[in-house]
């Protein structure tokens, strides 16, 4: 394995990578309803393991194997909550096509509580439903 240059990765995590925040439904604890969750990953997915193990030695986080019925295997890096951070911060000035999810993503991350109130819960709620829209297939960058 080796490790990746900023700039390769930067490329390869543009047009194969994705960002995204995800919701968890909340559930009843105790008679006590819990609030959905956000979760942020970055992940990319690839049929060529050694680039996609480059990934993880070069940056952390997890590589999952997985094998399709009806394709080839394929590898999966993946990097969730403050683990993507370190990642998006290094690929944010280097990004085009994902730039603004990077941006949005990592203000997700870092404004992150544990015990939070109505407002902070709003926003990361906001921030989910930006991220869906920034990831809808199609959208054009002009």
């Amino acid at each position: 394995m080796t490790k990746l240059s900023l700039e390769y990765a930067a490329g390869f995590f543009d047009g194969e990578g994705c960002i995204s925040i995800s919701k968890t439904k909340g559930s009843k604890s105790r008679g006590e309803y819990k609030r959905d969750a956000f979760v942020l990953s970055v992940r990319v997915t690839q049929t060529s393991f050694p680039v996609i193990y480059s990934f993880q030695e070069t940056f952390g986080g997890s590589v999952y194997e997985r094998d399709y019925s009806r394709g080839a295997p394929y590898a999966e890096w993946v990097a969730t909550h403050q683990k993507a951070v370190p990642f998006l911060e290094q690929m944010l000035p280097l990004l085009v096509v994902k730039k603004e999810q990077a941006s949005l993503a990592l203000d997700f991350q870092n404004n992150k509580q544990r015990n939070k109130t109505d407002e902070m819960w709003e926003k990361e709620h906001q921030a989910y439903l930006s991220m869906k829209i920034l990831n809808t297939r199609g959208r054009s960058l002009v």
